[in-house]
């Protein structure tokens, strides 16, 4: 099995790790995301997916993430945290205008770029939230979560944006969630004084 394939596969598998802990600490209350970031990056993620199959650059993280991404969504309707801000909104109107310029641009690669744009856009109101009170994010969660765009990276066959790009703005982001997260600890000591 050629090395590129196997870092694929090792995407895949440790994106659904990664999913099952946030998925179970969701469930258990432990942890509390922001629906509104895990919408926009659902809606994202399912364009990104479109776009990435259209330009036959899908890694096996992809696979992983359009499903679980979705599970999230559903699971934070119940456990997660509601409420708009002006950033979130910026951020949906952000994440409606890309799709809309891909569309009229008709050109994957165009739609690629706009959408990873606007996912890192669309982190902000977890970001925010993560802040104010990083008890409602899991480092063990997004540790997967960050190995598997690594191991996305190291699979693809070539240095484009329709190849690379995703699995670099995904260890962006799941990397700042674990700088975040961890912060839980220090945050305990400040609210106890």
């Amino acid at each position: 099995m050629p090395l590129q394939k196997i870092f694929s596969l090792l995407a895949g598998a440790t994106s659904i790790i990664g999913f099952s802990i946030y998925i179970w600490f969701t469930v258990t209350g432990k942890i509390k995301p922001k629906i509104l970031t895990w919408v926009i990056w659902a809606v994202l993620d399912t364009v990104l997916f479109l776009g990435m199959l259209a330009k036959h650059s899908l890694n096996y993280q992809m696979w992983t993430v359009i499903f679980f991404v979705w599970v999230v969504v559903l699971v934070s309707l119940r456990k997660g945290t509601r409420g708009w801000s002006k950033t979130d909104a910026f951020c949906l109107f952000g994440s409606i205008t890309s799709i809309i310029a891909w569309i009229a641009t008709k050109n994957p690669t165009v739609g690629i770029v706009l959408i990873l744009l606007v996912n890192l856009l669309g982190t902000v109101p977890n970001i925010v939230s993560a802040w104010e009170d990083p008890s409602r994010e899991n480092w063990k969660a997004w540790i997967f979560g960050f190995i598997s765009p690594l191991c996305a990276l190291l699979s693809v066959p070539k240095l484009t944006l329709d190849f690379a790009g995703q699995p670099i703005v995904f260890a962006v982001i799941t990397g700042t969630m674990i700088i975040l997260s961890l912060r839980r600890k220090r945050y305990r000591m400040e609210v106890i004084q």
